[in-house]
């Protein structure tokens, strides 16, 4: 099993995806259905994560999957994992614990990207 798609479950872990399918990827498993369902169903879901297509000129990204809050590092990594060397473009770190966040704080925390 590839372990970039295992979920995030504590504060300060991160993930490298060599590309954006990987990382809808993981975001639908992190909210445990597909990214689709949360742009249909909810606006402020949909502008945070369109936050990760429109940085408005930021070199970092920040979006919340499942119950933290991401922020995207854009670039070029090599990692060996298991001996192999493997190149990567996209690395997230989990930030903060999102679950407990008011649709207030929400709203903060994306009006500068918005």
């Amino acid at each position: 099993m590839d372990k970039r798609f295992i979920k995030i479950k504590k504060v300060s872990e991160e993930r490298y995806f060599r590309n954006e399918k990987e990382l809808y990827k993981f975001i639908d498993k992190m909210n445990g259905f597909p990214i689709q369902t949360v742009w249909a169903s909810n606006i402020l879901c949909t502008k945070e994560y369109l936050v990760m297509h429109y940085p408005d000129n930021k070199k970092q990204e920040i979006f919340i999957a499942g119950r933290f809050l991401f922020r995207i590092f854009r670039g070029f990594y090599e990692r060996i994992i298991d001996g192999i060397n493997t190149e990567y473009t996209i690395n997230i770190l989990a930030e903060q614990k999102a679950d407990l966040l008011t649709m207030n704080d929400r709203r903060q925390l994306f009006k500068d990207y918005l």
